[in-house]
């Protein structure tokens, strides 16, 4: 392949009877559909980079899932003896929509640090790893050591 002095590029493989075709690399504006539903396409960062498997992922683990404090597969039993009795449908679409909840509030939350934190270029987290957090990490298994060995378990 060689690079022409007008951006072109001459590419080894053209249509049948053809020794080479040139393509130009000029930037060009978006044409079409493609011009309109530019603004529309989702960012990777604006959805917390994998969309709501993290979000969804956090749910499942440590937010309670689809669970709703005092539902119960017949409806509502508190503590206090009181309940209140719902149709199956109705406890599972409970579960979905605390469910869903769950899961846009992770989002919003995850798009609110991103949105506030500013981002660490490579060297600035590297210099953060080593010389922060790594000798923090070091003085804890130390002072953890020192602490067990005083109170005799070690």
């Amino acid at each position: 392949m060689e690079v022409a002095r007008d951006r072109t590029i001459a590419q080894p493989f053209g249509a049948e009877g053809e020794d080479l075709v040139t393509t130009d690399l000029s930037p060009r504006p978006p044409e079409g559909l493609a011009q309109g539903s530019r603004p529309l396409k989702p960012r990777p960062d604006t959805v917390a980079d994998q969309g709501p498997l993290k979000p969804g992922m956090t749910t499942a683990l440590f937010l309670g899932g689809w669970q709703v404090p005092y539902l119960q597969a017949s409806g509502f039993v508190f503590p206090w003896g009181a309940s209140i009795a719902l149709p199956h449908l109705a406890v599972v679409g409970l579960q979905v929509v605390s469910f869903l909840t769950k899961v846009v509030i992770m989002i919003w939350f995850l798009m609110l640090i991103r949105w506030t934190l500013p981002r660490f270029r490579y060297d600035q987290a590297m210099r953060l790893g080593w010389l922060a957090l790594f000798p923090l990490s070091v003085l804890n298994i130390l002072v953890t050591a020192l602490v067990l060995l005083a109170v005799g378990k070690g």
